[in-house]
Order: structure tokens, then C-alpha cells, then sequence
């Protein structure tokens, strides 16, 4: 059953037109033609989805707002709608959109874009390579979405929707700064009860890193021993460096007064590691 017109502009108060919806299990064709029509966008589609949309809201869209809310539904049947100027393509996700047919939006304007429209955005990369950007995000990625790796250039040309690469962007920028040498945080640490290397061992086990290693595989933290003094060097994100601040805090306590000199007659100080896996 369909409601009274599915649709009405508001007057024309300002320039820009507003879209409201008001449909009630209307077949998807005639929806689609509705908002080409309203918006003067050239539809081209094979063949609709199947069923019905069925949706009412008080509130008035622009016409980026109103694709949004449809593609929103759309995603849910394996379709999206995809503008390139005043052409609308509506895309099986099964079948392989041409590149040609998505928008490329610069990083700067990735906030102006819609959180369901599929758009097509290239990073830039300074601090991190391309193929560990690649690693860092893939998992981010929708049914929709690619990567095109550029590695010589240090870019990655990510296809997706505009909501997912918001996500994306603030995960690379946290990424590459990161590893970026100017924001890093370095300090020396003066050890009184364990060795620099006793030292190690424990942060290695705390913070992850694989035996034998001085660093974190995403490269927030990476230490270094004093061969000639009893002192840890630990350069990194400054989140991290003040971990390692705390941790040496409760590793290298040594014994005062009296105490102090009776454990020192009795023996040197001794370290030992326990495994509790799987504790936290």
C-alpha cells in the first residue's frame, strides 16, 4: 500500500531544495525514479532490487541526505547508489563497478561526503610504508570496499564508504605519526636493582614483543641498554614511554636501610620470570 505522494520539496526558502520521505512499502523503481526526478540526477539502473521500501520521517533532507538514508537500506540488499556528476548508478555489489563510475574525493573533503556513499579516496603516506598502512586497515574494510597499494609512492587509493573511510583516515594519521621521528618522545631511565637487560626481558613480556626484539612490530616503542651503565634508553610514542616510566617503577624498587644492607651481604639482586598465561 502506498501512502499519499511519497515525497514533497520544502517551499523554497533557500536555494538549496529539501527532501522529505514519506513511503510506505512503495516498490524500489518507483522510489529510485522519485528521488532522480526530485533531484535531477540521470538514473540508470538494469533492474531494481527486489521488495519494497517502507520509511517516513518528519525531518528534511538535501539531496546528499536523502541518497545517504536510501543507501543506508540499499547496502542491507547488495546495492549502493554511486553519483558521478549528475549521473546515478545503481550498482550491484556483486558485479564489479567501474572505477570510472566512483567519485574520487580528496582526504580534506572526506568529512563532507556521506556515511553510506561509496567513494573512492587516495592517502598519502610519510612516516609508514604502504604495505604496513595496507595491514593496519584491511580488517576496517566493508563487502564494498578495495585497496589499490602503491608502494613506491607511499599512497594507498582506498574504495569505500564514506562513514568507513573516516575511520580509516584517523587510523593511518595515528599510524604515521606514530613513526614519525619528530613526535617521539626518547628518554634514559637509570636502573638501581635490575640490569638493563633483566629490564628488557620483563617489557618484552608486557608489552608483546617478540623474543630477541628491542621493539613493538607497530613501532610505537623501541628500546635500547647502556653497554657501560646501569641505564634503559626508550624512545617511542609518548603514551608509551610513560608506560615503560611506570612499569620500571614497579620493577626496579631496591631495599633502603638497614634491610638494604642485609640483603646486599646476603646476595646480589635476582630476578625471575613467571609465566601466567593465560592471566591478563
Amino acid at each position: 500500500e502506498a501512502a499519499d505522494r511519497p515525497a514533497e520539496p520544502d517551499a523554497p526558502a533557500s536555494a538549496a531544495k529539501r527532501l522529505r520521505f514519506n513511503f510506505r512499502y512503495q516498490p524500489w523503481g518507483d522510489v529510485l525514479d522519485w528521488f532522480a526526478e526530485e533531484t535531477g540526477y540521470s538514473l540508470v539502473l538494469d533492474s531494481p532490487p527486489a521488495g519494497t521500501f517502507n520509511y517516513r520521517d518528519d525531518r528534511s533532507y538535501t539531496p546528499a541526505e536523502a541518497m545517504d538514508v536510501l543507501n543506508s537500506v540499499l547496502l542491507t540488499k547488495g546495492y549502493t547508489l554511486v553519483l558521478r556528476d549528475k549521473m546515478l548508478l545503481l550498482a550491484d555489489l556483486e558485479d564489479q563497478i567501474p572505477p570510472s563510475m566512483i567519485p574520487r574525493v580528496p582526504v580534506a573533503q572526506l568529512d563532507e561526503r556521506g556515511r553510506y556513499e561509496l567513494i573512492s579516496t587516495r592517502f598519502e603516506l610519510k612516516n609508514i610504508t604502504a604495505e604496513d598502512a595496507h595491514g593496519e586497515i584491511v580488517k576496517l574494510l566493508g563487502p564494498q570496499g578495495s585497496v589499490i597499494v602503491l608502494p613506491q609512492a607511499r599512497q594507498l587509493v582506498i574504495t569505500e564508504t564514506g562513514g568507513r573511510l573516516r575511520e580509516i583516515r584517523d587510523v593511518l594519521k595515528e599510524a604515521d605519526l606514530g613513526r614519525d621521528p619528530a613526535s617521539r618522545e626518547i628518554r634514559w631511565f637509570e636502573l638501581k636493582s635490575v640490569s638493563p637487560e633483566e629490564a628488557v626481558v620483563m617489557l618484552r613480556q608486557i608489552f608483546g614483543m617478540p623474543e630477541d626484539s628491542y621493539a613493538m612490530s607497530d613501532g610505537s616503542l623501541n628500546l635500547a641498554t647502556d653497554p657501560i651503565g646501569f641505564r634503559l634508553l626508550a624512545s617511542g610514542s609518548e603514551a608509551r614511554v610513560q608506560q615503560v616510566e611506570k612499569l620500571l617503577g614497579t620493577i626496579d624498587q631496591s631495599p633502603h636501610g638497614e634491610e638494604a644492607e642485609s640483603v646486599a651481604t646476603q646476595a646480589a639482586p635476582q630476578l625471575e620470570v613467571y609465566d601466567v598465561t593465560p592471566a591478563d
